[in-house]
């Protein structure tokens, strides 16, 4: 029973061989088994004819291409000589393809890197060995990353051929030699297309290897941190490839010397020679890139050093060292900044556009070339080296922190780790945001001319907070200080401008040019503005007006003054109400000020009473309001209230009360008048004074003319 179940599934399996793969558009099928497979008419493509063509067994599909390239060679046999002619082309092509198909097909995808070193301790040239492996697995990452993302974009441009081929294909006559010559474009654009789908494959399963490769060169290095030996160095052999070094050093310095004089003869001559000048600054890159990679093995050689002593045991201190790692890490960026500079100089060169028939120059322009491509092997060095002395150095700050014990440790830590962050912010903020001129302005630039706004506004601030404390005792007049204050600010303002701008390389020698600019804007368009700003400094020097006054403007306005700005003063009403004022209507418009010379005021009170009142006990109802009323000035001599009658009016005795009011009441010039009237009408009503009021006479004239004697009005009470 269960082996008739199992042939019977072997049966429907194979029944279903043929109907596998996909049947829509140009997406290959998996065959499992090979099958009878009959080469197209190439004037009678079906739409199908890629899945049933392309085959991942290699032999099947060998066999399917010379049977394909059979059947198109014959039915292109049959063409006249002209259209053969313009076939032919695409035959031979169609040939190339399908070997490439083949060839990739059948090639495995395998990596060519050295097999990665499995040992129980490393010394620390097998260490900067493993760590070298690591790096050029890292390069062909990165290079087989930029292939991925060209083999992308050209199999998206060969979609669309593809696309318009099918396209000229189907629109085609099928009894015409373009037919013909289409569907070979249709088959190629196909074939193409495939060829590149098995590059990006083989792609990506390289780059898959690499990855696992790189992981595996990680945690070896990681490993062989924790086991070095310094079994195959010696203080002896170290100090003496050291003075090697040096006379590397020595060595390239003077050719660089030498070079950069022959530079200067050719730019100083009458006609430099272009290709000649090239040339030498090519010799120069070259050169400074040797000084520079001598240098950097002379630091690698010193750290070794300073590694094999604190791991024998010889150094006892940091301090010992050849060098600090601060200093260290700083060199290491200069050093990567200049090769990537480097880098530039010497593309910039293999770019130069060669001579047309001069040999002599031609001759020349070779010789850079072929330094140029020299010195961007020898930077490739020194990427290298500045890795291995980072690694280094990392071993030697590792054995440092081993050393130190307790707070010491601790301190050495923070010290290492306020040391690696100013590094890194010193290089992002040396980063070349834009150019003035022939200057750079960094970020690093930019934070420093905003620190410098900062310290001269902060301290403006300061001197300004100290003025007002002191304007606060009594025995300084109020806002005395503060004009002062204000100039004050405006120039530190001026200097911390200047200053900034200077710190990011504006160069005040050109002054003038910008004052002009600025001269012709101010006088189209910022007239208000420099306006308000001479007649806020106006005010302040002039001291017409000062913070504290209490004023009262043309247009009715009263307040106190709390703040005069560059453009507006601040006025502060009675009613808590801030009121922006522009300074140039404070100074051209007419303005009282209460407050300017004295701290007193006098203020008319009139008042009425009946004919036939008593004058004295008016006077005295009048200066006995005038002793209730809130700050009303009362036993300074000259300064004593008063009561004067003023003349005779219709129908009443006309008086004024004055009284003098201190500053607190010049400030509330309603309030205190408010609570004299309510005094006085009080004191009138107690004395039985009467206030008058206006009497008419109304005559009614009748119908015949006739005047009627008029009545006299009804009397009122006395609280009427």
């Amino acid at each position: 029973m269960r082996t008739g179940f199992f042939t019977a599934l072997v049966l429907w399996g194979f029944l279903l061989q043929p109907l596998q793969g996909w049947s829509q558009g140009d997406e290959p099928a998996t065959e499992t088994a090979e099958i009878t497979w009959e080469a197209p008419d190439i004037v009678a493509l079906p739409d199908d004819w890629w899945s049933k063509f392309i085959s991942e067994n290699t032999e099947a599909f060998r066999v399917r291409s010379d049977l394909l390239t059979a059947k198109i060679s014959d039915q292109v046999s049959t063409l006249d000589a002209e259209s053969l002619v313009a076939v032919q082309t695409s035959v031979n092509t169609l040939r190339a393809n399908l070997d490439a198909a083949l060839t990739l097909q059948s090639t495995p995808v395998t990596l060519n890197n050295e097999a990665l070193p499995t040992l129980e301790s490393y010394t620390l040239q097998q260490f900067l060995d493993l760590r070298a492996l690591w790096r050029d697995g890292e390069s062909q990452l990165e290079i087989l990353k930029m292939e991925e993302q060209q083999l992308t974009m050209q199999s998206r441009l060969l979609a669309q051929r593809r696309d318009l081929a099918r396209n000229q294909y189907t629109a085609a006559n099928p009894s015409s030699p373009a037919r013909m010559l289409a569907g070979l474009q249709w088959i190629n654009t196909r074939l193409e297309m495939y060829t590149l789908e098995k590059q990006l494959q083989a792609n990506i399963e390289q780059q898959a290897q690499l990855t696992s490769y790189l992981s595996d060169a990680e945690q070896k290095i990681e490993y062989a941190t924790k086991h070095l030996l310094t079994d195959d160095l010696s203080l002896a052999d170290l100090d003496s490839a050291i003075l090697s070094l040096h006379d590397d050093v020595t060595e390239a310095a003077g050719e660089l010397a030498a070079v950069q004089q022959k530079l200067l003869d050719e730019l100083n001559t009458e006609k430099p020679d272009q290709y000649k000048v090239l040339d030498l600054k090519q010799q120069l890159t070259g050169v400074s890139v040797e000084e520079l990679l001598a240098r950097l093995n002379v630091e690698l050689k010193y750290a070794e050093r300073d590694w094999f002593l604190l791991r024998s045991g010889v150094a006892k201190s940091p301090l010992d060292l050849h060098r600090s790692s601060a200093t260290l890490k700083t060199l290491l960026g200069e050093a990567a900044q200049q090769s990537a500079l480097w880098t530039v100089a010497s593309q910039n060169t293999l770019i130069t556009p060669a001579p047309d028939n001069d040999r002599k120059a031609r001759k020349i322009y070779d010789r850079a070339q072929t330094l140029a491509h020299k010195t961007l092997r020898e930077i490739t060095d020194i990427d290298a080296t500045i890795d291995n002395l980072s690694l280094v150095q990392a071993q030697v700050e590792d054995e440092s922190l081993a050393l130190e014990q307790g707070l010491d440790g601790v301190w050495l830590r923070i010290k290492l780790f306020g040391q690696d962050l100013w590094t890194q912010s010193s290089a992002i903020l040396n980063i070349s945001l834009f150019h003035i001129g022939e200057k750079p302005v960094t970020a690093g630039g930019i934070t420093n001319a905003i620190l410098i706004f900062l310290f001269f506004w902060g301290l403006s601030w300061l001197i300004r907070h100290f003025l007002d404390r002191l304007e606060k005792r009594q025995h300084f007049q109020q806002g005395s200080f503060y004009a002062s204050g204000r100039v004050l600010h405006y120039i530190m303002l001026t200097i911390a401008a200047m200053a900034a701008l200077g710190s990011v390389g504006l160069d005040f020698s050109r002054f003038a040019l910008i004052a002009g600019a600025l001269s012709v804007g101010i006088g189209f368009g910022l007239q208000s503005v420099v306006l308000n700003f001479v007649s806020g400094l106006t005010l302040l020097f002039e001291g017409s007006i000062r913070v504290g006054d209490y004023v009262e403007l043309d247009s009715g306005l009263l307040g106190s003054v709390r703040e005069i700005r560059s453009r507006a003063t601040l006025i502060n009403t009675n009613d808590n109400i801030d009121v922006i004022v522009p300074n140039s209507e404070l100074v051209s418009n007419r303005m009282i000020n209460w407050t300017l010379r004295e701290s007193t005021a006098r203020m008319r009170i009139p008042f009425s009473v009946a004919f036939g009142s008593d004058k004295e006990q008016v006077k005295k109802a009048a200066l006995d309001a005038a002793a209730e009323g809130e700050f009303c000035i009362h036993h300074t001599p000259g300064l004593k209230p008063a009561v004067r009658l003023l003349d005779f009016g219709d129908s009443a005795l006309n008086f004024e009360l004055r009284v003098w009011v201190n500053r607190q009441g010049v400030r509330r010039p309603i309030f205190v008048r408010s609570s004299i009237l309510w005094a006085l009408d009080d004191k009138l009503r107690e004395n039985g004074i009467k206030v008058p009021y206006p009497q008419r006479d109304v005559h009614v004239r009748n119908g015949s003319g006739l005047l009627q004697s008029p009545q006299a009005a009804p009397e009122l009470p006395d609280d009427a």
